[in-house]
């Protein structure tokens, strides 16, 4: 990154994203915090919230919080998020094995 800075400022996704060569609407952050999704979404990339780090009791607060943030949904845990996006890529018209 040219000029360090720290999230909400979406520099660090828009350099990665060049980096990489992966534009936003191609491009899926998982993010635990609120300045985190605020930054991968004024990136233009779609963000899932992960609470599976998130104390048992904070998890429901912290999960409206990301999703008042731009998170377009939350998770709890990699499997869980690993059969989401399995099942959108189906539902979409590819394979579950792609």
């Amino acid at each position: 990154l040219p000029v360090p800075t720290s999230k909400p400022d979406p520099a660090v996704y828009v350099h990665a994203g060049r980096v990489l060569g992966v534009e936003g609407p191609h491009g899926l952050a998982v993010e635990d915090s609120v300045p985190g999704v605020t930054s991968a979404v004024a990136a233009g990339y779609f963000a899932v919230g992960n609470v599976m780090f998130v104390p048992a009791d904070e998890r429901q607060s912290r999960s409206e919080e990301l999703l008042d943030a731009g998170a377009v949904a939350v998770t709890d845990s990699w499997r869980a998020l690993a059969d989401a996006l399995v099942l959108s890529a189906v539902a979409a018209g590819g394979s579950a094995l792609t």
